[in-house]
C-alpha cells in the first residue's frame, strides 16, 4: 500500500515534467545500473533528476561482440573522474551525486518520445570538463556547448489523440458541476 501525500494534490494531472531541448544541465543521479541489453551489448542506465524533470538515459558502451565503443567509454571515465573515482566497479557509488551533463535531444522514430544522448559531463560548480580539471585549464567547453544548444528549438512530441485532443473535444460535454466535491 502507498502512503497518502497531500503534496500530490498540488500537482496537476498530465504527462509530467519532460525535457524537450538539448542543454547543459545540472542533474542528480537518482539511480544508475550497468546491465546487459537483450542483444548482448552492455549499457549504463542513468535515471537523472534534471532540474525537476526525470530523465532516463540508456548509454550503450559495448557492441554485441563486447567491443568497447571508445567515446561512450570515455564519457563513463569522465563521470568517474568528476566523482573522484578511478575504478569502474565503483560506478554505482555515484547514485545520489550531483553532476553536470551535456544532453543532446532527439525524437524517437514515431515522434512520440524525446530521447537523450550524453555528449559529456562537467563539474557543476566550476563548469569544467574532466580534461579541463585534470589539466587545470579554463572552462571553455561549457560555454561552447551552451551556445550550440541555445540555437536549437525545443522538440515537440506527437501525442495520441486519446490523450491530448479528446480532453479538449469533450470539455463541452461536461454539463454538471458537483458543488459538494470533494466529499
Amino acid at each position: 500500500m502507498w502512503s497518502y501525500n497531500e503534496k500530490d494534490l498540488e500537482l496537476e494531472v498530465g504527462g509530467g515534467l519532460h525535457l524537450s531541448k538539448s542543454g547543459c544541465y545540472h542533474a542528480i543521479i537518482k539511480d544508475i545500473s550497468d546491465i546487459e541489453t537483450s542483444g548482448g551489448a552492455r549499457q549504463v542506465v542513468l535515471k537523472l533528476d534534471v532540474e525537476g524533470a526525470e530523465t532516463t538515459i540508456y548509454h550503450v558502451y559495448t557492441k554485441i561482440d563486447g567491443t568497447e565503443i571508445d567515446f561512450k567509454v570515455r564519457h563513463l571515465n569522465h563521470l568517474l573522474f568528476l566523482n573522484k573515482l578511478k575504478d569502474p566497479s565503483k560506478l554505482l557509488s555515484v547514485k545520489g551525486k550531483e553532476i553536470g551533463v551535456f544532453l543532446k535531444a532527439k525524437l524517437s522514430q514515431d515522434k512520440k518520445f524525446i530521447n537523450f544522448d550524453i555528449e559529456g559531463f562537467f563539474h557543476v560548480s566550476t563548469k569544467k570538463t574532466a580534461k579541463e580539471l585534470k589539466d587545470n585549464l579554463q572552462a571553455q567547453v561549457y560555454e561552447k556547448m551552451q551556445k550550440k544548444y541555445s540555437e536549437e528549438t525545443p522538440l515537440e512530441r506527437i501525442y495520441e489523440k486519446s490523450v491530448q485532443q479528446t480532453v479538449e473535444e469533450n470539455k463541452q460535454n461536461i454539463d454538471f458541476i458537483d458543488e459538494e466535491f470533494p466529499f
